[in-house]
């Protein structure tokens, strides 16, 4: 059987699923799509609001097409841990994704968190006291 994802918007919403199943040691890789999803303490300064809001855009297409070079790339925002990267990826027409660049744009972040313990999880609660 084989996955349809030869339209974009499929392909992206394909992406935004699966990489909100994919965990690392510092927990799920999530893709960021409007900014209040990132669970930011109290404490969040004006500096890393605006920071963030400077230049953050919604996952979107950056180039390719499945006619020409037989995948498109799209780029998003993705948090993980406490820091926030841009993140290139590919999607393949089977559904393999390949992670591409990614920049760091800010590390330490002071959020809410949750701790892991293999698929067991705390409530958010904040990392600095």
């Amino acid at each position: 059987m084989r996955l349809g994802l030869l339209e974009f918007c499929k392909r992206l919403d394909y992406l935004q699923f699966s990489c909100s199943y994919v965990h690392g040691d510092d927990g799920p890789f999530q893709i960021i799509s409007d900014l209040n999803e990132i669970p930011c303490n109290k404490e969040v300064s004006q500096y890393i609001r605006y920071k963030i809001k400077e230049n953050f855009f919604s996952p979107r297409y950056i180039e390719g097409s499945t006619e020409k070079k037989g995948w498109p790339q799209f780029a998003a925002y993705v948090f993980y841990g406490n820091a926030l990267y841009v993140v290139t990826f590919t999607v393949l027409p089977n559904g393999k994704i390949d992670i591409g660049n990614s920049d760091l744009v800010l590390d330490e972040l002071p959020i809410l968190q949750r701790q892991y313990a293999g698929v067991f999880r705390t409530p958010l609660r904040s990392l600095y006291h």
